[in-house]
């Protein structure tokens, strides 16, 4: 965290920027959670890591339309040797994609024991399995109050922590 200046609690989507990785609705998602619990979330960032994709300029718009600027981190291609290290470090993982064929990010964060938020399409269910949380991908809201649930039990962040490595073995 310390040499990446990332703040010491932070929801990480790994992956490229762009219109399929649905990151949009996260970061709507995000300014809600912002909106709805301003005390708690004073210390929690939202953090995309990966590459620009193809167009990216809405998304970053969208950041600036919601004057997130100084909340919402882009932080660019992540080698893969430092993966691990981003996935340890995370708060939480959300990864809402509207289409991926395996989706191997959660998978990479559960076996960290990251505890991951994805949607509920294509085979990111079961991927997930009871290692991880599964959102209607086009629900900021239902996104936004998952995450805040999630930040605050303690008991429930831990299970599904241990649960989300459990899982990541199957694979």
């Amino acid at each position: 965290r310390r040499k990446k200046g990332l703040p010491e609690r932070f929801i990480l989507n790994l992956g490229t920027v762009e219109p399929r990785k649905n990151v949009v609705r996260l970061i709507e998602a995000y300014a809600l959670l912002l909106e709805s619990a301003t005390d708690e979330m004073g210390d929690v960032y939202l953090v995309i890591a990966g590459g620009t994709g193809w167009l990216a300029d809405p998304i970053y718009a969208r950041v600036r339309e919601l004057g997130l600027h100084d909340r919402v981190r882009f932080v660019g291609y992540v080698p893969e040797e430092e993966k691990r290290l981003w996935y340890n470090a995370a708060t939480c993982f959300c990864y809402p994609s509207l289409y991926e064929g395996f989706g191997l990010p959660p998978l990479e964060a559960m076996s960290c024991g990251t505890p991951v938020l994805t949607s509920n399409i294509s085979s990111l269910p079961e991927v997930a399995g009871e290692g991880g949380v599964v959102i209607d991908k086009t629900e900021p809201v239902e996104a936004a109050n998952t995450i805040l649930k999630l930040l605050r039990e303690a008991g429930q962040y831990e299970a599904l922590s241990k649960q989300a490595r459990r899982r990541a073995t199957a694979f």
